[in-house]
């Protein structure tokens, strides 16, 4: 029975550092519109930016050009 109380920590724990390190991989990503969008599209972008701060505090770019070296949400 304790040998079952001390993995549930440690899942957790570990659940929580992945989850740390997979946003920290997304500060820097963009949403990429390409070519000429639409306003319906762009609204989407806007939306998706939105939310996605709501729920993680990160403020995405919107682009129309492909990031370098940075996470891409096209």
């Amino acid at each position: 029975m304790l040998m079952h109380k001390l993995k549930l920590p440690r899942i957790a724990a570990i659940a929580a550092f992945a989850s740390m390190s997979f946003a920290a991989d997304f500060k820097q990503a963009v949403v990429v519109l390409a070519g000429s969008p639409t306003t319906p599209q762009k609204k989407a972008a806007q939306m998706l930016v939105e939310e996605i701060e709501k729920r993680t505090q990160l403020r995405l770019k919107i682009s129309g050009d492909v990031p370098q070296g940075a996470p891409a949400i096209y």
